[in-house]
């Protein structure tokens, strides 16, 4: 029917919105509002050129995006970005589609083919998602620096290429599995599966992340308490030799009053020659170049 069609493009249209919301969400990169209109019309306008070609480009879209920008100079991160969106849309989906069928006591391939049930489930992904996430306390801005500095760079290739294996698997079986006997199981099996595997792969890595940032934050903070102690003692020796200077001074202030009273040149030229000289090489080292702290920043 009509109602059923539109159904089905909400769906459709919100599956694409709630991909880039996750993307957004997990990389802090602010999209535009246009894109969430324009992304999703151009791939549901494609569906009526090459419904094949409308369908693999909603699934990978991100994935290209991620690559083109390149954000972070991380091919792998780029791939884990784009992948990780229509991931947790699949598993959270299902999940949620597994637990309304457990609760009305049908097969989930039923509450599949209610389109309303399906809209209102698409609705529900990023809220639970969100929850999830909240539990778990997993922290993306400390997964993001810690993939960023290429804490675990194999781990991130093994996180890669089981999802992607994962979401082609699933497919597999959606097409050419699900409709023979036994099939169905295969598919709850697989979801409910990997949903558990990956989830506790995102606490293991969020967990081992977060420690080493806080041991960069430590070791940072040990040079820091380094830096200025060092600082401190160099200004102690400054001011010992300032002190000392002013010692100097004065008694070279006073040999020159007297050779000036005695009128005895010689004594002047003696304390020029072996005094004053050597203190003009000594102050003019770097450490007394005092107006180099300008070049001081926060």
């Amino acid at each position: 029917t009509a109602f059923n069609f539109l159904l089905y493009n909400l769906d459709f249209l919100a599956e694409i919105i709630l991909f880039i919301v996750i993307y957004q969400y997990i990389t802090s990169e602010k999209i535009k509002l246009r894109w969430y209109i324009i992304t999703p019309l151009i791939i549901r306008f494609l569906f009526v050129l090459s419904p094949a070609l409308s369908y693999v480009l909603g699934h990978a879209f991100l994935v290209v995006y991620s690559l083109y920008r390149n954000r972070y100079g991380n091919r792998l991160l780029d791939i884990f970005y784009g992948l990780f969106p229509i991931v947790i849309e699949s598993l959270v989906h299902n999940l949620i589609i597994y637990g309304i069928a457990l609760v009305i006591n049908r097969h989930y391939l039923i509450v599949l083919n209610h389109f309303h049930l399906n809209l209102v489930t698409e609705l529900l992904v990023f809220p639970v998602f969100w929850l999830i996430i909240k539990t778990l306390k997993v922290d993306f801005k400390a997964l993001n620096y810690g993939f960023r500095k290429s804490f675990s760079k194999y781990f991130l290739l093994l996180i890669d290429i089981s999802m992607l294996s994962y979401a082609l698997l699933l497919q597999y079986i959606t097409f050419f599995v699900q409709q023979s006997p036994g099939g169905r199981d295969w598919h709850v099996f697989l979801v409910v599966t990997y949903a558990l595997l990956f989830l506790a792969t995102l606490v293991y890595i969020n967990a081992t992340f977060s420690e080493r940032l806080k041991e960069e934050v430590l070791l940072q903070k040990d040079r820091q308490i380094s830096d200025l102690a060092h600082y401190s003692q160099q200004i102690e020796q400054l001011y010992t030799d300032i002190r000392r200077f002013r010692h100097d001074y004065l008694n070279v202030l006073s040999s020159i009053k007297y050779g000036i009273d005695s009128k005895d040149i010689a004594i002047i030229s003696d304390i020029y020659d072996n005094i004053l000289e050597k203190t003009k090489t000594r102050i003019e080292g770097k450490q007394y170049e005092i107006a180099n702290l300008i070049n001081i920043k926060d």
